[in-house]
């Protein structure tokens, strides 16, 4: 119900080889009520492995307050339309209120790493919230008209994926919000 632009784009698959391997990269953007925009708010999404799609129903909140921002929903590395990593014995989730019984959850979740691996092999490392991060911040940086504030929403798993981009990127936005933190479990 919100006008919208969509970019598909390449990025580096590996940010220090930027010459290198490229990946599909996605990201919408619901273009700010009051124009000209002061600046941009990006959504990252959690799970971990749910696409932004998922959380872009925040836009209308964010804009209702705050009409002047633009709102900036990506899609994580290996998700959605951004060089989406599946599994067909794993996707999608079971609609089923039942729980999944834990042994065959996780003889499917090897059998998806296997695939996985032996289509990326050591490659598949660069779907990390860091490589996504440096994904974001290379974004802003290439769309930001000087001045411009830029606020980062993380929720759940999207709470790491915003660490890692203050890691690499801590003067480039105005504010980060964390909600719903995701704690450091295990690796994704």
């Amino acid at each position: 119900g919100q006008t919208a632009e969509c970019a598909h784009t390449e990025v580096p698959l590996d940010w220090d080889e930027p010459s290198g391997r490229k990946i599909d990269y996605f990201v919408k953007r619901i273009p700010a009520p009051q124009q000209p925009a002061r600046g941009q708010a990006w959504l990252l999404q959690g799970g971990p492995g749910f696409p932004g799609s998922t959380i872009e129903g925040l836009a209308s909140l964010i804009q209702a307050d705050h009409p002047d921002l633009d709102v900036w929903v990506p899609d994580h590395r290996g998700t959605g339309y951004s060089n989406e990593l599946v599994c067909a014995s794993l996707d999608p989730v079971p609609s089923t209120s039942q729980p999944i019984d834990p042994q065959v959850a996780a003889l499917e979740g090897q059998a998806c790493v296997d695939a996985l691996t032996a289509d990326w092999g050591a490659d598949l490392k660069f779907f990390s919230a860091t490589d996504a991060a440096r994904d974001v911040g290379e974004i802003i940086a290439a769309t930001r008209a000087p001045g411009d504030d830029v606020f980062v929403l993380g929720v759940s798993y999207g709470t790491r994926w915003a660490h890692r981009y203050l890691q690499q990127f801590p003067d480039q936005a105005t504010g980060v919000i964390f909600d719903s933190s995701f704690g450091e479990p295990g690796d994704f």
